[in-house]
């Protein structure tokens, strides 16, 4: 089974009216479950205000002053990130609590990298 193969049943699946369809051939197992509108429109709601911040440069993170669950409000350090002998603190832009932190302190991250994911609260 080739990857053109996988990729047409999850095509084919997708429209179908199948909730959920397991399949083994050789080595390889393919699961495939679909939510229920119900389990979309509660994601598509929690994700609305959510958002990664992003590497805005390539470098060694020095610090990371959040953690989940935080509360942080703007202009506050969300991480420092040494390039060049520089060290450049990176700041909240508006009011977010932080769900999760793909980063820790001496990661490299590269230009664009998903390192905090937040979800931006009321003031």
């Amino acid at each position: 089974m080739s990857k053109i193969d996988i990729i047409e049943i999850m095509k084919e699946f997708s429209k179908s009216n199948i909730a959920e369809m397991n399949l083994e051939y050789k080595k390889i197992k393919l699961n495939l479950k679909k939510n229920s509108n119900k389990d979309c429109l509660e994601n598509q709601e929690n994700n609305i205000n959510q958002k990664w911040i992003l590497a805005p440069l390539v470098g060694k993170i020095s610090k990371v002053s959040v953690h989940e669950g935080e509360l942080v409000k703007k202009g506050d350090s969300l991480c420092v990130i040494k390039a060049m002998k520089t060290f450049n603190e990176i700041k909240a832009d508006d009011n977010y609590e932080v769900i999760t932190t793909n980063i820790k302190n001496d990661d490299n991250v590269e230009f664009n990298q998903k390192m905090i994911l937040v979800r931006k609260v009321n003031d």
